[in-house]
């Protein structure tokens, strides 16, 4: 995908709809946010409904909705990467999002805006991800795949997705073998929203203990079963899925 006039008049007018005042960039670029200032010693100075936590939601949402656009494959990544300074961004508020995240219970909080700041980091870094791959797992959905063990060989994944959750448009590009601990139903769609597979249309559908994948494209998976999806994915480096 290249960029076209279309993908550069959507980010326009996301800019116009979504861009935080001066107030509140200058806020956000302030001490105010910085060093002991940050995480949840935000909130004890600056409660849910101050002028505080205002901007720093107005400045944060101008972050997830270009994220949102695209993790859904909406723009051009290159454009977007290119007008959206998300990496730096992140490290200014992300603390004070994450601490948010915390305080109110929600892990879908803002992930697509650290998901949006991973995947500009991972193209910066050599090897940031053992696909090559903005859309890998951990980068952009983050709050649904941890890396618990890399070596040169393998990587092992811990995906979480809560009963009622869907995680993000990612990918899954390597090999892997996938240990299911827990889940009953879920549905996989395509980037552009179609169901590939829904296991409630299954008649006496069982969660497998094991799986085996060559690779998946990018999907969103949605946990729509009653019990938290929980899994081990075991990945064999070198042997991409492109």
């Amino acid at each position: 995908m290249s960029a076209t006039k279309e993908d550069l008049a959507l980010i326009l007018q996301m800019e116009m709809a979504y861009r935080p005042s001066k107030e509140a960039k200058a806020f956000c670029w302030s001490a105010a946010v910085e060093g002991e200032n940050a995480g949840p010693r935000f909130w004890e100075k600056h409660g849910l409904d101050s002028d505080e936590r205002l901007y720093v939601n107005a400045y944060a949402t101008y972050f997830e909705m270009f994220a949102l656009a695209w993790q859904r494959g909406l723009i051009d990544q290159e454009l977007i990467f290119d007008w959206v300074p998300a990496e730096i961004a992140w490290e200014r508020v992300g603390p004070v999002l994450v601490a948010t995240r915390e305080l109110l219970g929600h892990a879908g909080l803002w992930t697509g805006f650290e998901a949006l700041a991973a995947a500009e980091a991972a193209l910066e870094t050599e090897g940031g991800s053992n696909t090559g791959d903005t859309l890998d797992g951990p980068v952009a959905a983050p709050a649904h795949h941890q890396v618990v063990f890399e070596n040169d060989h393998v990587r092992i994944l811990d995906t979480r997705i809560p009963a009622g959750e869907a995680a993000p448009l990612h990918t899954h590009l390597t090999p892997h073998v996938m240990i299911i601990r827990s889940g009953s139903h879920f549905v996989r769609r395509d980037e552009g929203g179609s169901a590939l597979l829904d296991t409630r249309a299954r008649d006496g559908f069982a969660m497998p203990s094991y799986l085996w994948s060559d690779g998946t494209p990018a999907h969103t998976l949605e946990n729509t079963g009653t019990d938290d999806l929980e899994l081990w994915s075991v990945e064999l480096k070198g042997q991409n899925r492109g």
